[in-house]
């Protein structure tokens, strides 16, 4: 089942950034859909994983480029990050304790989608923008 679906409602218009949150997506499907089945240990882990480091890099990525470009709102931009990392890492210690769940694929479905989602939507897009303004269209 597929929890997130990549659109271009969710495009910032810096391709780096939209090609890294098109792989976090899938990583997200890919990672629910084995929770939701049960799907072996090793299947979920390595899913799991591969989305956390993953996420850390694309963060990491992120939060250089605004601070090339001296982003007035990477502050709390980066309190973001810090804060989806946070609850990330309690979803995985709740795998890590209880194994799959009904309830931790639902978890995590509401957790990571929505906040992945509404983060795109909002601060991702607003950073763009600025990016975009600040390169004169040439964001790298």
């Amino acid at each position: 089942m597929v929890i997130a679906q990549w659109n271009d409602s969710l495009a910032t218009g810096v391709d780096k950034v939209d090609t890294q949150h098109k792989e976090i997506i899938r990583m997200i499907n890919e990672s629910h859909e084995a929770l939701s089945q049960g799907k072996g240990r090793v299947h979920v882990e390595k899913a799991i994983g591969f989305l956390s480091s993953y996420v850390v890099d694309h963060f990491k990525g992120e939060e250089e480029l605004m601070a090339k470009h001296d982003y007035p709102a990477r502050a709390d931009h980066v309190r973001q990050h810090e804060a989806f990392l946070k609850d990330f890492t309690r979803l995985v210690s709740e795998y890590n304790t209880g194994g799959s769940s009904s309830a931790l694929a639902i978890n995590f479905q509401q957790s990571v989608v929505k906040w992945l989602v509404n983060h795109i939507m909002k601060v991702d897009k607003d950073m763009a923008e600025f990016l975009i303004a600040e390169s004169g269209n040439k964001v790298a």
